[in-house]
């Protein structure tokens, strides 16, 4: 995979960017130029950090790297804080610490011996929107998502799904069994209390395209159990409360498979979420100022 990259950027210097496609994060050393590039992908799936300082720069994948490698003293940031609070994240490209950057989205780092200089290489605000209706939409999505699994499923490793049930995942689920892979590994994590258990939906999904099918459940207990593990793992505070039942659900199928497909972003791309119709009310109530 790095040496496509290497040769990528031997053709086209840094437009080699906008050839990859999926997720990243790398740094690229030229020698000849005495130029580094450190990249992160479109979205920014892949976490990337760097701090500058008088001595130079320092980036990692990770911020605990940044405590040993940061030029200066790495310490709290109180805006961060403030942020956290009121946001319920950080907002980019801020970190919980002071004078470290997370490097956004579509973004790469030009580092030459003159200095560093940041440019944005893809925006997804500039993507021109094609005129359709409905079911040219949906014909799209299916298309790209289609494609997408196939991708993916290009894979040297074992790979498995996580299945919760709802649509996104079980469209993945049905994707992979259309392109004919097999074995079908799926992993679900459910909940004692029936009132929030997703998992007979897994199940359906499960049975109906004959999967491997594995569950985890989770209980109160396993909050105090593995929250001390949590934070010690997280570079920054997270206000997601299916942190532990994900860090579980990863742990079970890492027993099975080095690799998941999972339905992320289906809900925010979609309005899945009843948040959104209540956003929506409310802005039409809120008086014009």
């Amino acid at each position: 995979d790095t040496e496509t990259i290497v040769h990528l950027y031997e053709d086209f210097g840094v437009e080699c960017l906008n050839r990859l496609r999926g997720v990243f994060a790398f740094a690229l050393w030229d020698k000849r130029r005495r130029r580094l590039l450190v990249a992160r992908d479109r979205l920014g799936v892949k976490p990337l950090f760097y701090a500058e300082g008088p001595q130079g720069i320092a980036f990692a994948s990770e911020l605990r790297a940044l405590r040993f490698l940061a030029p200066e003293r790495v310490e709290t940031d109180p805006q961060a804080v403030y942020d956290f609070f009121a946001l319920r994240y950080i907002p980019g490209p801020g970190t919980f610490y002071r004078g470290v950057k997370k490097l956004l989205p579509g973004h790469f780092l030009d580092i030459m011996p003159e200095g560093a200089h940041l440019h944005q290489y893809w925006d997804s605000a500039a993507i021109e929107e094609q005129p359709g209706c409905a079911a040219d939409y949906a014909e799209q999505v299916l298309a790209k998502l289609r494609e997408s699994v196939g991708l993916r499923l290009i894979s040297d490793v074992p790979l498995g799904v996580f299945l919760s049930g709802g649509a996104d995942s079980s469209a993945v689920v049905s994707l992979m069994a259309e392109h004919g892979h097999r074995p079908l590994r799926t992993f679900s994590v459910g909940f004692a209390d029936p009132a929030f258990d997703e998992r007979p939906y897994a199940r359906q999904i499960a049975a109906r395209y004959e999967t491997e099918h594995d569950e985890v459940t989770v209980e109160p207990k396993d909050i105090l159990e593995h929250l001390p593990r949590l934070i010690e793992l997280r570079d920054e505070p997270i206000a997601e409360p299916t942190d532990i039942p994900l860090y579980l659900l990863s742990r079970l199928a890492a027993q099975k498979v080095k690799v998941v497909l999972a339905g992320e972003g289906g809900d925010e791309l979609f309005a899945g979420y009843p948040k959104y119709v209540a956003e929506r009310w409310a802005a039409a109530a809120m008086p014009v100022m």
